[in-house]
């Protein structure tokens, strides 16, 4: 719920406890919320451009190269140059928030006015607006001026430029109830809003207002249109001017015709007079083109033809028109058209006269722009000075999509194409180009700016050409760079603690349509990299999709790892070792460790050590033939360290199904050549011997109904190892485990046959982590077993099974759910992980990260119950944690790193969700042996305000154990902050601080809730 402002100034600041921060690293964005491992950019390019005065062109995009997406804006000139850097912030104060779809204008004063829609964590968005001069500048503050931020939701932006410096900015609004509206607002050139607060509607009633676009109308106003959807489809205009009245009174219909109309674009092509052109579908459902003038006053210009005149109705579809003025008065149509081939469209192009006829000499079936083999779309036009236009779209005529280019068409006055007969190329690198956007610069220049996925990531690159459509000095063959991006998401990654060090292994999508490769990063624990920003590739480009990777660390700091990769249709498994320089040591393209056909997966992979060297182990499942049917069976391999295949080129079989009936094996857990596997209910145990023969299978559990999801853990310096697994043989699924002897050739069950219960009642308890230290072993799962709610529980036993802790540790107990538990323990201090979810709404979740410490006796040592601390509260969610121990700091306390996957670039739908990685370490300052407490005392007291509520000022103390730098900053509920109380060098001592409700502007601000938090280098 957003808070609004009222009669009065009334206000709440709330204040929390004091303590030092276990979290270590701060990224970019000022926030304790992790730094990335694995981010990019995800450019979201919407063709958003503005010519300045001065002859330079701004391009406006979305990146998330600083974790959320912003906005992001370049200059360039026509020499080919960057002006702006690496591209302005437009929003810098963007901590919690994330800005997309943004549109732009240039000012009539120099400048150019981007408005983008602001999103909160909880997915309701508003409307902010910026201003930036020629030198990028920004000239409303770090934040921009917010134009409405009222509830739910607000998008789909139009703008316009005002004759004062300002602009007027509409958009659709969902705040009123079962329906979609159009509000508007007017700001000027200070950025203050002219209209009420939060808008004024200019598009309302009944229905939903969709699909509208905007133009300035040459006398400070703005002519809108928009498609009504309370009757069909129909098409509705109005004028707005300065004060946000509406000259005409009622909203013009510009047609009302059957069916539905759609597609609309609307253009100035006279002093007083606009055209209209849209997809109608009164005739066919394929759709036609028409057209309408309207004047300044809200008259129609064809009034004989209230329904709009005929563009092209013929065969096929015709689709996404777009129009420009010729500059003398007649108005040109270009749009998509698949009248010939159905399955791919054409470019084709009208020009109509004022009159509402077909202009002298132009066929009436229109002219084709190009006709070329696959899709021609996406097309843009601008007019030249001589009654033509140049044209630009996407064009697949290079083997169809991904292989699109951009072209470019000039038509003359009379209906004649002017350069290469179906156009000429712009740009025909490797890979796709998309999105061409056209622009006139002056008299003399044209910009054309393109999507590029160079390498598999979009990028933005741009030509500037003449009248001629040949592009001037200082631009490459491919356009030149505006700003390059990486894209893709990241998944299925492992990571493997080496000393310090922490090797962080995942999928990327980053190589587009070249397949997934894996990639690796070694992340050091001041927080830098070994390996080139966002990681390096463990191949080369082999053209396939590589998943599921597992690592284990070799003997000299490297790793070796393991993967799926496909190939001629099948998964297969493949290896590769890395050292600690980022070389690659088994070739290229890594080494294939078994050459069976069809499918192999759920690969294992050990390091083993014997009397004549260091190997490797890797097992998987393979399907292959058994008499007439297909099974999977248990298939090894054992690698040295030069990469030397010890079982020949196909593996060993070491385990198959020994019943009856036909059942598939799969892999479950590894521990040094112990193989853990199950059928699709049991779970089995077994050896594999040092020259590739099985021992003995094992029955690890045969009970009713399934068994899964085993780990296992060995007895440290014993020759035991302990499995647990996901158990339903009581109906809800509990934690069973087993111990194993493993001293002889034979390995024998320890406890009772089919395993002993740990966690099993009449909930369930699942997502188990084990682990062992000393004569313990601690166990972690997710459960329900709390008034319903999803809750992490710990355990600890003896080596003997035994139950420690009765009853079991709740390392988290909230009223929302927690999941995905991972923990360590260092001298049996517990660092816990997981991921707590929030609920925002009835269908949207939001999940962050938290951990806890808890010492030897299953108490809390960080805080005084088990609400954890915050690891990341970064916006959209992060999950599927894991923690690593990386040793002690100076102080002698102990440090880990947590690495998980992150959505914090997502964005809206067109993005679905983006997966990054992110790290954060996080220090243990509060370990406890079983007999004294070592928590560190307060050295900062922060101290409630008063009075609280409070009209119009409160007082704020705090006190200091000793001298040192401190901030005192007051936030709003979106995190953003809004006063900086004190920023200084302090001395010990007791303080006091009034805050008199304003923001650093020295501006009032709304009546709320605010939070306030005092900081110093290590407490916040």
């Amino acid at each position: 719920m957003k808070l609004k402002a009222t009669s009065g100034l009334l206000l709440v600041l709330i204040v929390g406890i004091l303590i030092a921060d276990p979290r270590v690293w701060s990224g970019d964005d000022g926030t304790m919320n992790g730094i990335p491992i694995r981010n990019g950019e995800n450019i979201d390019w919407t063709r958003t451009a503005a010519t300045l005065n001065n002859g330079n062109v701004v391009y406006v995009w979305t990146d998330t190269r600083q974790g959320d997406r912003d906005i992001w804006a370049q200059c360039v000139n026509t020499s080919g140059n960057n002006l702006w850097n690496n591209g302005e912030s437009v929003c810098v104060d963007s901590i919690v928030n994330r800005q997309e779809n943004p549109v732009c204008i240039n000012s009539t004063d120099g400048g150019v006015i981007i408005a983008w829609v602001d999103f909160t964590d909880s997915d309701n968005s508003d409307i902010y607006a910026q201003k930036l001069d020629e030198n990028g500048t920004l000239l409303w503050g770090d934040g921009g001026v917010p134009l409405c931020v009222a509830d739910d939701v607000q998008n789909s932006l139009n703008i316009v430029q005002d004759e004062n410096g300002g602009a007027y900015i509409i958009w659709s609004d969902s705040r009123n109830a079962d329906c979609s509206d159009i509000y508007g607002m007017h700001v000027d050139a200070n950025g203050t809003n002219l209209w009420a607060t939060d808008g004024l509607p200019v598009a309302d009633g009944p229905g939903a207002q969709i699909g509208h676009v905007m133009r300035k109308d040459g006398q400070d106003g703005a002519i809108l249109c928009w498609i009504n959807s309370n009757n069909g489809r129909d098409i509705m205009a109005r004028r707005i001017i300065s004060d946000g009245s509406n000259p005409w009174g009622s909203a013009l219909v510009l047609c009302d015709a059957p069916c539905d109309q759609k597609n609309i674009t609307l253009i100035q092509n006279d002093t007083d007079k606009f055209a209209i052109a849209w997809r109608d579908l009164r005739t066919e459902n394929n759709g036609d083109i028409y057209a309408q003038i309207i004047d300044i006053n809200g008259n129609l210009h064809w009034a004989s033809d209230p329904q709009g005149k005929v563009v092209y109705a013929g065969p096929g579809i015709q689709e996404n028109p777009r129009v420009s003025s010729d500059g003398n008065g007649d108005f040109f149509v270009v749009w998509q058209d698949d009248r010939y081939v159905t399955q791919y469209r054409d470019i084709y192009i009208q020009k109509m006269t004022m009159a509402g006829t077909i202009a002298p000499s132009w066929p009436a079936d229109g002219v084709v722009v190009c006709d070329e083999i696959y899709n021609q779309q996406n097309s843009r036009i601008v007019h030249d000075d001589n009654g033509g236009c140049y044209i630009v779209w996407d064009d697949g005529r290079n083997g169809g999509y991904p292989n699109d280019d951009i072209y470019i068409q000039q038509v003359n006055s009379t209906g004649n194409p002017v350069l290469e007969a179906n156009g000429r190329i712009l740009t025909d690198r490797d890979n796709r180009q998309f999105y061409a956007q056209i622009l006139r610069s002056g008299a003399n220049n044209l910009f054309v700016c393109w999507g590029d996925m160079l390498d598999g990531s979009p990028g933005l690159y741009y030509k500037a050409l003449d009248m001629s459509a040949t592009p001037l000095t200082g631009f490459g063959m491919y356009g030149n760079e505006i700003f390059q991006g990486l894209s893709g998401d990241c998944s299925s990654f492992v990571t493997c603690a080496s000393g310090s060090d922490t090797y962080i292994v995942w999928c990327d999508e980053r190589y587009g349509y070249s397949g997934t490769r894996i990639v690796a990063q070694l992340l050091h624990s001041d927080g830098t990299f070994g390996f080139a920003e966002n990681g390096i590739p463990l191949t080369v480009d082999v053209g396939e999709i590589q998943d599921s990777p597992q690592v284990v660390l070799d003997d000299n700091d490297g790793i070796v790892c393991v993967w799926e990769q496909l190939e001629s249709g099948y998964p297969k498994i493949v290896a590769q070792a890395m050292d600690g320089n980022g070389n690659k040591l088994w070739g290229d393209t890594g080494l294939r460790v078994s050459d069976n056909d069809r499918d192999q997966g759920k690969t294992k992979i050990t390091k083993v050590e014997e009397n004549n060297g260091t190997y490797y182990y890797i097992a998987w499942s393979n399907l292959v033939a058994s008499g007439f049917v297909w099974v999977n069976k248990i298939f090894a391999q054992k690698i040295d360290e030069a990469g030397n295949l010890q079982w020949g080129d196909s593996g060993m079989i070491v385990a198959e199904y020994s019943g009856s009936s036909y059942e598939d094996l799969y892999i479950e857990s590894m521990i040094d050549q112990y193989i853990v596997y199950r059928s699709y209910e049991d779970l089995f145990f077994r050896k594999i011997n040092e020259d590739g023969s099985a021992g003995v299978e094992l029955v690890l559990c045969d009970a009713v109904e399934v068994q899964r999801n085993a780990k296992a853990v060995r007895y440290e310096g014993t020759d035991q190892i302990m499995i647990i697994w996901e158990d339903r043989r009581h109906g809800p699924t509990g934690i069973f485990g087993q111990m194993v002897d493993v001293s002889t050739d034979t390995p024998t069950i320890v406890w009772e046959e089919n395993g002993r219960a740990i966690a099993s009642d009449t909930y369930d308890f699942y997502k188990a982590e084990l682990s062992n230290e000393d004569d313990n072993f601690y166990l972690v799962w997710a459960d329900f077993a709390q008034a319903g709610d999803e809750n992490i529980a710990m355990q600890k036993l003896d080596a003997d099974g035994n139950s420690l802790w009765n009853p079991a540790v709740y390392v988290v107990e909230e009223d929302s759910r927690q999941t995905d538990p991972d923990f360590i323990t260092v001298n049996h201090n517990i660092f816990a992980v997981w991921t707590d979810f929030n609920e925002i709404s009835d269908y949207n979740y939001d999940a962050d990260l938290y951990g806890n410490f808890l010492g030897p006796d299953g108490g809390f040592t960080y805080t005084p119950d088990n609400g954890g601390f915050p690891i990341s509260t970064a916006i959209r969610s992060q999950g599927r944690s894991q923690i690593s121990y990386i040793g002690e700091n100076d102080s002698g306390n102990s440090e880990a790193v947590v690495v998980w996957l992150d959505t914090r670039s997502s964005g809206d739908e067109k993005f679905g969700t983006i997966y990054s990685i992110y790290a954060q370490k996080i220090v243990n300052e509060y370990t406890v042996n079983n007999e004294d407490s070592l928590l560190p005392e307060a050295v900062i007291s922060l101290k409630h305000n008063y009075p609280n509520p409070f009209n119009p000022e409160t007082t704020i103390a705090f006190s200091l154990e000793k001298a040192r730098n401190v901030e005192l900053t007051v936030y709003n509920v979106k995190g953003q902050a809004v006063k900086t109380l004190v920023k200084d060098d302090l001395a010990d001592g007791d303080y006091s601080i009034v805050f008199k409700g304003e923001n650093n502007s020295g501006q009032s601000i709304a009546s709320g809730v605010y939070f306030y938090r005092l900081k110093s280098d290590e407490f916040r």
